[in-house]
C-alpha cells in the first residue's frame, strides 16, 4: 500500500473507494473495506449493518467463502420482504430496509414464485433510448423499478455495451 494518505469517494454502488496516485498518471484503487490493518485482503467481506459506506472494524466480517457471505443475507425476513413488495416497494426500498442488497432482494422473490409488479416490466424500446443517451444502468434499473442486476441482463440482451473497465478488488 503507499504511503500517502488515499483519497476517498463513494463509488455508484455506494462502496467507499480509497485512490493513490503513485505516479504520473499511475493509480491504485481498492474498495475501503477490502483493506485490513493496512493489507488488501480477498475474498468476500459482509457489511453487518447492511451500510455500505461503514467500514468501521466492527462493522466488518471478513468471510471464509462466498457461501458463508450469502449465507449472511439468507438471513432476510423473507416473509416481510414479500409484504413490502406485495405493497408496493421496489427491491431496492426492501433491500434498504432489510439491511440486503436489491439482487439478493430480487433473486428471493423470484425463487418464491412473487410475479414482479406490473410497472416492473422492463420495457426494450424505453431502454436502448435511455442507454443510448448515457444513463447509467443503476439509473435504468431505478427508471423501471428492478434491481441493477436485472438492467445488466437487459443491457446483455438488447446487445449494449456496458461500462467499460471493471470494479475494483
Amino acid at each position: 500500500m503507499p504511503s500517502d494518505p488515499p483519497r476517498r469517494y463513494l463509488s455508484s454502488h455506494g462502496y467507499v473507494r480509497l485512490r493513490w496516485y503513485v505516479g504520473e498518471g499511475t493509480l491504485v484503487e481498492v474498495y475501503e473495506h477490502r483493506v485490513r490493518d493496512g493489507v488488501v485482503v480477498s475474498g468476500p467481506v459482509h457489511h453487518i449493518n447492511g451500510v455500505k459506506d461503514d467500514n468501521r472494524p466492527e462493522n466488518l466480517a471478513y468471510c471464509a467463502s462466498q457461501a458463508e457471505h450469502r449465507a449472511h443475507h439468507r438471513s432476510v425476513d423473507l416473509r416481510a420482504a414479500v409484504e413490502l413488495y406485495e405493497a408496493g416497494a421496489t427491491t431496492r426500498a426492501i433491500g434498504a430496509r432489510l439491511h440486503s442488497d436489491a439482487s439478493h432482494i430480487c433473486r428471493l422473490l423470484n425463487e418464491c414464485g412473487v410475479p414482479a409488479h406490473p410497472r416492473q416490466r422492463v420495457d426494450p424500446d424505453e431502454f436502448r433510448r435511455l442507454a443510448e443517451q448515457g444513463i447509467r444502468t443503476q439509473d435504468i434499473a431505478d427508471a423501471f423499478g428492478v434491481c441493477y442486476g436485472t438492467a445488466a441482463r437487459w443491457r446483455g440482451r438488447l446487445g449494449l455495451p456496458g461500462k467499460p473497465g471493471r470494479r475494483p478488488s
